[in-house]
Formats: structure tokens, C-alpha cells, sequence
């Protein structure tokens, strides 16, 4: 079926077997295997979202292909779950650097009010 072969695809660009590895390729398919309701497509959308392999790192939707996957049988999304649960789920922001220290220099202005 197309959901199969949307897999096995992904698989192929994930390894780079047959074609130059590609993880945003791979990703793209193994997303549309998991569209198409591929229980091993949803288990590694999950993961890549967890891990932002292919695709930017996404926690709320990790956790949302990852409870697909271990609703359709695929043991190890609850694993993965717990992982992505302890998460925080909004992106992290780059530490704040301290601004350089200004000095003024005061100087009185004569004859002006």
C-alpha cells in the first residue's frame, strides 16, 4: 500500500541506501506514512520531532505522533513518550549576555538654560 512504500522510501533516505542519505527527505516521508496512518511512519515522525533530525525540534508534536504510534501497538513510543514528556515543551532561548558597560561623562553647558 502507498503508506508502505512512503516507509520504505523514507528508510531509503534515512540510510542513503540506493539514494544520497537525506534527512529532511526522509523525514517528509516518513511524515506521510504517518499521514497516511503507518504505525511505524508515526513512530519515527515522533522521533525526529523529538530530536530534530530532518525537521525542526518539536515536542508538542513529537508527543503528538509518538501517543499515535503507542495507540497503534509501537512499544517503543512509550518509551520515547516519557523522554519527550520531561521536556520542556517551548523552544529554549539563547542565554542573555550582559550589555557592555557605558560610561557618561558630564560635562556642564554654559550659558544654556
Amino acid at each position: 500500500d502507498l503508506a508502505m512504500a512512503q516507509f520504505v522510501l523514507a528508510e531509503c533516505f534515512a540510510k542513503g541506501n540506493g539514494t544520497p542519505q537525506d534527512q529532511q527527505a526522509a523525514f517528509h516521508w516518513y511524515r506521510q506514512s504517518a499521514l497516511r496512518d503507518d504505525p511505524r511512519g508515526m513512530l519515527e515522525t515522533g522521533r525526529r520531532y523529538l530530536y530534530g533530525q530532518g525537521t525542526d525540534r518539536d515536542i508538542r508534536q513529537a508527543i503528538t505522533f509518538l501517543e499515535q504510534a503507542a495507540a497503534n501497538g509501537m512499544k517503543q513510543a512509550a518509551e520515547l513518550l516519557e523522554e519527550a514528556r520531561r521536556m520542556p515543551q517551548t523552544p529554549e532561548l539563547p542565554q542573555a549576555r550582559p550589555l557592555p558597560e557605558v560610561k557618561f561623562k558630564l560635562t556642564p553647558q554654559s550659558g544654556k538654560n
